[in-house]
């Protein structure tokens, strides 16, 4: 199991950062883990701002220790600007694809200091309960009570402040060949753990398996070529299948999505277009499409074969 201070034993930070260790004992074989924060950037190596995100998802196949726990993730939380006397709120959210664990958290950053703290999402915080407020009976859980009371479930699956308690990393001296290690997450005891050809410099390593493509991207998704690139923007490659709003996957990568001649969003395109074959065109008007199949522009009307007239 990951520790705090082991995960960066060999790896050179930035002087101020919270470093987050993210656990569970949800068994599934493979979780997707969220993370968006505010007014702060996340990043698995502080030193390279290229892969700093207010917002990163990663999958990852689960492989659970004799503590019923497994790792999830690992990863840094730095002030934007250097502002480290604002406080964060970190938002995590895991699913295995038919449950969502949540937790909330508000970290304070130590000026000039590394600190950490250890977050394990408990399946046991779905288990339904009483109290709620704002939902039925049937989807009152202890996650959602917590959160009715500006609290959130806790390590225990017990109702705990959103305030954070972290503690100082200790580094140990770093050896000379620290530096073939990139990213954090794959260093333990001063060793990266991963074969020293695939410590390239400059990149992070993920794998080039098609069964396991993006799953050691803690930031981003794998290009194919063992490393770690940025997704689910305009032009960027799709994260698993899913884009930002506004942009659709095609092809592997996000696009946008909605406008005239554009792919739809899904089945959804801008007003005054209807959704045709895949792509969104001109509906309503003399000899268009009905828009949705039944409306049309002042005049005219849904007819034969659902063209306006």
């Amino acid at each position: 199991m990951a520790t705090a201070s082991s995960a960066l034993a060999s790896c050179a930070v930035n002087p101020t950062y919270v470093l987050v260790v993210v656990s569970t004992d949800l068994r599934a074989p493979r979780v997707t883990l969220t993370a968006h924060t505010e007014r702060s950037v996340m990043s698995t190596d502080p030193r390279a701002p290229s892969e700093w995100a207010d917002r990163f998802t990663l999958v990852r196949p689960l492989v659970h220790e004799s503590d019923g726990l497994a790792d999830v993730g690992i990863f840094s939380v730095l002030p934007r600007r250097g502002r480290a006397d604002e406080p964060v709120w970190l938002d995590l959210s895991l699913s295995d694809g038919a449950t969502v664990l949540r937790r909330r958290s508000l970290v304070r950053f130590v000026a000039g200091s590394g600190q950490s703290f250890r977050v394990v999402l408990r399946a046991q915080c779905l288990t339904l309960t009483t109290g709620c407020t704002t939902v039925p009976a049937a989807e009152c859980t202890v996650s959602q009570r917590c959160e009715e009371r500006m609290q959130t479930c806790g390590d225990d699956a017990q109702c705990v402040s959103t305030m954070v308690d972290t503690t100082p990393v200790t580094e140990p001296p770093s050896r000379p060949d620290s530096a073939v290690c990139p990213d954090p997450s794959q260093c333990v005891a001063r060793e990266c753990q991963v074969p020293v050809a695939r410590c390239e410099m400059g990149r992070t390593v993920c794998s080039s398996s098609d069964d396991f493509a993006g799953t050691q991207c803690s930031i981003g998704v794998c290009d194919g070529a063992g490393r770690c690139v940025a997704c689910g923007s305009a032009g960027e490659l799709c994260c698993g299948e899913s884009c930002r709003a506004g942009l659709t996957c095609a092809a592997g990568r996000c696009e946008a999505c909605g406008g005239r001649n554009q792919r739809c969003c899904g089945v959804a395109c801008l007003g005054g277009l209807d959704c045709t074959s895949g792509r969104c065109e001109s509906c309503g008007g003399a000899s268009e499409r009905c828009c949705a199949g039944v409306f049309c522009n002042p005049g005219t009307s849904c007819g034969m074969n659902a063209i306006c007239r």
